[in-house]
């Protein structure tokens, strides 16, 4: 398979993937869980320290909290308020481009594109995946960069 040939059906697994994503965001964007999530939960935890930085008030130590999925809310915050949105679409974009990220280094690691495609499919229709999509939480966007950690290794490899 050519390489315009891989990259098209990457493509077209890719806003698969998105579409997904941004269905399931739909379709849960209003329950409790999403919306307004119990305040012992990580995502209430998340959303309350982006809130906070929102306001100015800058925690002075992060427990257990990745850094920078709490640096991240607060730019989703400035543009959509309290609405779930803007980290939902934030989350759907990155799983799109983990789909993509995934198609690439598998392609690149067995030498193999329709290996690189297969991948890129599976990841798209991983339930967990594309169930995570919609809540404050860091799997979405750690599974990124993995994938994209794994795509640099791989180039740094060459």
């Amino acid at each position: 398979m050519n390489r315009k040939r891989f990259l098209l059906c990457l493509a077209v697994i890719v806003l698969v993937a998105f579409l997904l994503r941004l269905a399931i965001c739909l379709s849960l964007a209003d329950t409790p869980a999403v919306r307004a999530p119990s305040q012992v939960t990580d995502m209430a935890t998340y959303l309350h320290i982006a809130k906070e930085i929102c306001a100015g008030n800058w925690p002075d130590h992060f427990d257990y909290q990745p850094f920078y999925y709490t640096i991240v809310l607060p730019f989703c915050r400035l543009f959509f308020g309290d609405s779930p949105w803007g980290f939902m679409l934030l989350q759907t974009l990155l799983g799109a481009l983990t789909v993509f990220l995934a198609g690439i280094a598998t392609a690149q690691i067995f030498r193999n594109r329709i290996i690189g495609l297969l991948a890129a499919a599976l990841l798209t229709l991983s339930k967990m995946h594309i169930f995570f999509t919609p809540f404050a939480l860091f799997e979405t966007v750690q599974s990124f960069w993995m994938a994209l950690l794994l795509v640099l290794a791989i180039q740094c490899h060459r």
